[in-house]
């Protein structure tokens, strides 16, 4: 053990060292590498940035034509249509609708549009109106009206949203966000109140579009200074999945795991990044569940508790005993497929993020959605 004057004078030198910058700080770090520091250690910024900006990001443009063309015949026919958007978590349902509305403001046609996040319409407005009567008044007073519903999972009531959207209007063009399941789940209810004119899928990036999607990531987050190199793409590339999402998370956290190990932000990184994520072997874990398991994952996704999903409720919607559900559960979670958190004597189980476009698309293939 060090006596008083020699830890005085170690904590003078290390005070004299960061003087002259010589510490390990994770922005000063960013920014000697052409990084801007606030972009980076703010998770949301670069959604936030697309959705601003969606000229400059990768997207689904076979899905914007096609959307495209149905406005462009709604402008001339009118009527009451609906396009269903259909993807995973984190393909870009949300960026694809804020490109819509980007597109259609640049036309040389007046035709208003209503963005609209679904998981608001029953909160009160300033002047003490729900969300959904203002939007309906509006609708009402417009000729034509193009409404992009965002979130749809977020809205406990959304058949009956949309049938009040439908109502409120005599021309009005949807487009409609749904995850898979949920889309799933409620097409038939949704079918009979909003007739469906067509369906948008929004599928998963090619390695193309994917490798152009994160080579925008970089030159977001550096605003136009750093190119990161082709092994470095090409890897994040192979653990995305074709989800943006999920290649936005791998390069934030491969910056992180390149300043701790003091080395550069090459394929490595990004393979120690994949590990903390989570991704190592997951796709082969979720297509290797059985169906048992399926069935509960089912479950969890088609549950609207934002907590996550408690045990005793998978006991009566499965109609199983508690130590079944268990071991279903404790399973799932050693796989890496799902996480649990307490809360007071309660655990809530959920899906993984970085994990639940991989389970959607097991959930779908296999057909297991029902009520």
């Amino acid at each position: 053990m060090s006596d008083g004057s020699d830890r005085l004078d170690r904590f003078r030198q290390a005070f004299e060292r960061g003087e002259q910058g010589e510490v390990n700080d994770y922005r000063e770090w960013l920014q000697e590498r052409g990084f801007r520091p606030e972009r980076v250690t703010d998770e949301d910024w670069v959604a936030e940035y697309f959705r601003d900006n969606p000229d400059l990001s990768a997207n689904h443009d076979r899905q914007l034509e096609s959307a495209a063309e149905y406005i462009g015949f709604f402008s001339r026919k009118g009527g009451c249509r609906h396009l269903p958007v259909v993807g995973v978590s984190g393909i870009g349902k949300t960026l694809f609708l804020h490109t819509v509305q980007h597109a259609v403001g640049e036309l040389p046609v007046d035709i208003p549009v209503e963005f609209v996040d679904a998981g608001t319409l029953d909160e009160e407005t300033e002047d003490n109106r729900f969300r959904l009567r203002s939007l309906e008044d509006r609708l009402y007073e417009n000729d034509q009206t193009v409404v992009l519903v965002d979130n749809c999972r977020q809205d406990r009531d959304v058949v009956r949203s949309l049938e009040s959207i439908g109502d409120a209007a005599g021309d009005v063009l949807v487009l409609s966000a749904w995850s898979p399941e949920w889309w799933h789940h409620h097409c038939n209810d949704v079918e009979a109140v909003l007739p469906v004119t067509d369906e948008i899928h929004l599928e998963e990036f090619s390695e193309d579009d994917m490798a152009a999607a994160v080579n925008a990531v970089f030159s977001a987050l550096s605003g136009g200074q750093v190119v990161p190199d082709r092994d470095y793409v090409e890897e994040v590339v192979g653990w995305s999945h074709g989800v943006p999402r999920i290649a936005v998370a791998v390069v934030y956290r491969s910056l992180e795991e390149a300043f701790r190990s003091g080395k550069a932000v090459d394929g490595d990184a990004v393979v120690a990044a994949a590990e903390k994520l989570g991704l190592e072997g997951i796709e082969e874990e979720v297509y290797s569940i059985p169906e048992s398991r399926l069935t509960v994952l089912t479950r969890m996704l088609l549950d609207t508790d934002e907590r996550g999903m408690q045990p005793s409720k998978l006991v009566d919607l499965l109609n199983r005993d508690k130590s079944t559900v268990s071991y279903h559960l404790r399973e799932l979670r050693d796989a890496g497929i799902v996480e649990s958190e307490r809360s007071g004597r309660r655990a809530f189980y959920s899906i993984r993020e970085p994990v639940k476009p991989v389970v959607q698309g097991r959930v779908v293939q296999q057909g297991e959605i029902h009520g």
